[in-house]
């Protein structure tokens, strides 16, 4: 066998064929030739054909289309098309046909088999001509040699991604994009050109008005793809379209699309097709008919491609994932201002040019992020499933499921589907076999949404429809089913003008018991899903943040929360009693100070079924948010939960039944305490006798031990931070990044600072390192006067004088954005600096306190003794650096990508800091022995870092001497806190350097 290809059985099969006649051939009809000859090929190729986890002809095909989808770990890698023995494989519709289900499906790889011939066709490679989309092309004489690239289909070559190899050099194709992206670039385009067009046609329309119109105009024709697709319809756009496209004939379109329009109005009475803005466009003139004409022929295909866009069989989640990018951008006039806008008209000057910026900003302001099919697929199973085993038909036929920030509605759109799914199977029907009638009654009985974002509800709306509709019938509003408001805001005017005045209104709240009377005098809803926006509360504005916070609305808004919080806190509220939360959230809250106040109420009111931890992987493109995924359910048990570390889920097997597998072999099940313990993950039995080992007769580092601070903020670290190039006396020679120049300053006027890894170092601070720029009086936050400043550091005030500073800078244009901790900074008394994030816990000496450092990321914390404390600092620091507490530090602490932990205030309060009683001989010496192995430490490294031109040999020899004093304090710690060999063993295990 090579290569998972059972040569012998594969030349039996070619001998049975070559025995048979042509005239048996050609009687060899689709259904035999894939029961004597494909489907036997396939398991000689290491595929149980058997086995619909592997090889399924049913659920994930569309009949007509294909016939078999080939899966590895439950992700689709190649579907196959099956002809008769006798069938021309050459056809040029049989390959177009497999490439447009593949890459509508987003499948790179698709198969035409005869067993005659075997074709391989990749669906993702951009070019019109099929002979170069042709990436295998085999006669069954060949199948059964040695070197037969038939085994590259065979399922082992696929765990090693062998075709996808060999396909990287296969004549330098550029891969198309995929078709979420295409569809949403071109959609971006449609929009850009639309906006220009129609903004010189009506320019006393805002841009509101103009970008409502293009929605709505790119919401009614994919509609209507839809509905040609699905054979909904007559294609009576794609009829338009030719006949437009005919020679000499470039009129009459807009006409036609305008006619199609109200003819779907008066068939589907649908929102979508009410009378609006855009049909007076259409009915007023042609002037965008090109335009027109162009977007509606890009809906029937890519550019550059052998497929064609199928809406029938492309996935829910693709236009959801397509949407979900148009909402993250708008408008933007780029060249002038809107104010030039209409003065430019009336002058007969071409207006500029509207373009569509990718607002991340805007996104991130929002929280928006697309949430992956895998993610959203797990949660619903989690909750909409686990209802639909645990409760009767007629509980399931009210069901009431909500999303109270749908976006697009992915959540909503694969709750529908299940919920499909479960009526076609009580009902003994294939899924495509549910009616119109079925279909409605489902959406509009059990599916709710709630977005800000009046784009959004439509486009929510859209999507859900599209899965509804089935035939020519009309079509609910769905205007009670998804609605536009903000879900966390809620009360009469008389409640809400105290917080917003005048303006309550615009923050558009939502009435819960109005909206939804019926369910919420039923307790509520039955399951609650979504991914609620992470949004931190700095952002947010006072008004709202007073609103959050006052009285008994939210317990939860507390410190510096993020509005998740508030969004699992509402969630809870609006579930039944026993009913579902599935959420994907950012995990901080289960570690965070500010979280605390969260775990409180989900502790109170609710019970956690799971807890996954998806930190360690790229949930969410282009965000870090260190998600997790939480399911529980309203109401207070005495149950346990499972909890699934990130490291038990492989990144890059995403699959929601990956996630299931990965919680069923590496859950760990533990007590509801846990939630509210303090320390995450939870640890344990023989981890928290640890823990409590660690903290008895031991105090928290910041109560009363020691003072921990961050570094000042200087929000212009380019300008204040400056690298030393050589010393001119009182004054240093510097390199500003700000500037890209070299300039003269005053030492006086100058900190030293450490500033990342580079200079601080577990145990070592390089003090050779950048200035800071300090124009404050010492020890305060005040700022020295201008007229000082310029007569006693001429030097300094010449650079902050500079024109690009000064720009850089603006109003408060020489101090910094947020001068703090100035009076610990400038106090010269020793302290220990940390990093703020490390890899393992990187404590350094700062024996003079002469060292300044920022905050953020990139910056450090202060710890310094208090005198009452009459700690040694060499003591504290070699506890610090120790196994056994930054073993304790990260069972609180937040972990990051790469292995990297915070070592912020919060996480550094706690760490249990032992009590020397002075009275005791043991504590004496144990005292004295570590202050003694920390001084060795230190003299190694200041040997190490002395001598730059040590030999490998003498530098080798002293870093083996620091291994094994590190190794001699950690024990030297462990004996301070009492811990056993096998409590050695779990801290060790728990923290590698």
């Amino acid at each position: 066998m090579s290569l998972g290809m059972d040569a012998e059985a594969i030349g039996r099969l070619a001998e049975r064929y070559r025995a048979l006649t042509p005239q048996e051939r050609r009687r060899y009809n689709e259904a035999n030739t894939r029961k004597d000859f494909i489907e036997p090929l396939f398991e000689a190729l290491g595929w149980n054909v058997r086995d619909k986890e592997e090889v399924d002809a049913e659920r994930l095909v569309k009949p007509g289309w294909a016939d078999y989808a080939f899966l590895v770990e439950g992700v689709p890698r190649f579907f196959l098309e099956a002809k008769p023995l006798a069938d021309d494989l050459y056809n040029p519709e049989y390959a177009k046909q497999a490439i447009t289900y593949a890459y509508n499906k987003g499948v790179p790889w698709a198969v035409l088999c005869n067993f005659t011939r075997f074709q391989v066709f990749n669906a993702e490679w951009e070019t019109d001509d099929l002979n170069r989309a042709r990436f295998l092309d085999l006669a069954c004489e060949g199948y059964a040699q040695a070197d037969s690239p038939l085994r590259l289909l065979s399922r082992e070559a696929f765990l090693t991604d062998e075709l996808d190899k060999r396909a990287q050099t296969y004549g330098g194709m550029r891969p198309r994009l995929p078709v979420e992206k295409s569809l949403y670039a071109q959609m971006r385009h449609w929009r850009e050109r639309l906006f220009n067009e129609i903004a010189r046609m009506r320019p006393e329309l805002t841009f509101e008005q103009v970008d409502e119109v293009i929605e709505r105009l790119l919401n009614r024709l994919i509609f209507i793809r839809n509905c040609e697709d699905r054979r909904v319809d007559e294609p009576m756009l794609r009829a338009a379209l030719h006949q437009w496209q005919q020679p000499g004939r470039r009129a009459g379109l807009t006409e036609a699309v305008h006619g199609i329009f109200g003819h779907f109005d008066a068939t589907f009475d649908s929102d979508l097709f009410a009378l609006h803005l855009v049909d007076q466009l259409l009915a007023s003139g042609t002037e965008f008919e090109v335009t027109l004409g162009d977007i509606v022929t890009s809906l029937y295909a890519p550019p550059r491609s052998l497929a064609a866009y199928d809406f029938s069989v492309i996935d829910a989640d693709v236009l959801g994932q397509v949407y979900e990018q148009y909402l993250g951008h708008v408008a933007q006039v780029v060249k002038e201002v809107v104010a030039k806008r209409e003065r430019q008209l009336s002058l007969g000057i071409e207006v500029p040019q509207i373009q569509l910026e990718a607002k991340r900003q805007r996104r991130k302001e929002r929280g928006i992020y697309y949430t992956p099919k895998w993610v959203v697929d797990y949660i619903v199973r989690q909750t909409v499933g686990r209802y639909l085993e645990e409760h009767s038909y007629n509980d399931i036929l009210n069901v009431k499921i909500l999303d109270p920030a749908c976006g697009s509605g992915s959540f909503l759109i694969r709750a529908f589907d299940v919920l499909l799914e479960y009526h076609a199977r009580v009902k003994g029907k294939a899924l495509a076999e549910l009616d119109q009638y079925e279909r409605l009654s489902i959406l509009t009985a059990n599916i709710f949404g709630v977005d800000l974002d009046q784009r959004a509800v439509d486009i929510a709306r859209l999507n859900l429809l599209l899965r509804a509709v089935a035939k020519r019938e009309l079509l609910p509003s769905l205007e009670r089913n998804i609605l536009r408001g903000n879900s966390l805001i809620s009360g009469s005017e008389g409640e809400l003008r105290p917080y917003f005045g005048d303006t309550w209104e615009e923050k558009h709240p939502l009435d819960w018991q109005r909206e939804f009377p019926g369910i919420m005098e039923r307790g509520g809803f039955d399951i609650v899903i979504g991914n609620p926006p992470y949004v931190p509360i700095q952002t947010i504005d006072k008004e709202e943040k007073s609103y959050f916070q006052s009285g008994a609305k939210y317990a939860s808004a507390r410190g510096s929360y993020d509005l998740y919080v508030l969004f699992v806190e509402r969630a809870l509220d609006l579930l039944r009693p026993g009913g579902c939360l599935g959420f994907i959230t950012s995990g901080k809250f289960l570690r965070t100070s500010y979280g605390e106040h969260l775990r409180k109420v989900l502790h109170k009111k609710a019970t956690i079924l799971q807890i996954l931890d998806l930190a360690g992987h790229a949930v969410f493109e282009g965000a870090t948010n260190y998600p997790t995924i939480l399911i529980a359910t309203k109401g207070a048990r005495e149950d346990t939960f499972v909890y699934v570390p990130t490291e038990a889920v492989t990144e890059g097997i995403e699959t929601s039944e990956h996630l299931a597998s990965a919680r069923q072999a590496q859950g760990e099940l533990h007590g509801r305490d846990a939630l509210i313990a303090g320390f995450w993950p939870p640890p344990g039995a023989a981890k928290y006798d640890v823990i409590r080992k660690l903290a008895s007769r031991s105090q928290p580092l910041g109560e009363g031990v020691a003072d921990i601070f961050f570094g000042t903020h200087t929000g212009a670290d380019d300008v204040f931070v400056l690298e030393p190039i050589e010393e001119h006396g009182r004054n240093v020679l510097l390199s500003s990044e700000a500037t890209g120049l070299r300039h003269l300053v005053e030492k006086a006027v100058l900190r030293p600072i450490v500033k990342d890894r580079r200079h601080l170092r577990r145990w070592h601070i390089d003090e050779s390192g950048p200035y800071l720029l300090f124009p404050y009086r010492e020890g305060t936050n005040q700022l020295i006067e201008e007229a000082q400043l310029a007569a006693q550091y001429p030097h300094a005030w010449e650079y902050l004088q500079h024109e690009t500073v000064k720009n850089r800078l603006g109003a408060f244009w020489y101090g910094y954005s947020n001068a703090k901790n100035h009076e610990m900074l400038g106090s010269n008394k020793p302290r220990v600096i940390t990093r703020t994030l490390a890899p393992y816990a990187s404590f350094a000496p700062d024996v003079g306190g002469e060292l300044y450092f920022l905050d953020g990321a990139g910056g450090g914390y202060g710890i310094q003794p208090r005198e009452e404390a009459s700690l040694s600092i060499l003591f504290l620091l070699g506890l610090l650096n120790s196994k056994a507490l930054d073993f304790y530090l990260r069972q609180k602490s937040s972990t990051f990508r790469g292995g990297w932990w915070a070592y912020q205030k919060e996480y550094l309060k706690p760490l249990p800091i032992r009590s020397i009683d002075r009275a005791n001989q043991q504590d004496m010496r144990l005292h004295a022995s570590l202050v003694a192995l920390v001084q060795r430490m230190l003299g190694l490294h200041e040997r190490l870092a002395a001598r730059g031109d040590l030999l490998d040999e003498e530098r080798g020899q002293i870093e083996r001497e620091i291994e094994r004093t590190d190794r001699e304090i950690d024990e030297l710690v462990y004996d301070l806190y009492g811990l056993t060999q096998e409590e050695r063993r779990l801290v060790e295990e728990g923290v590698r350097r």
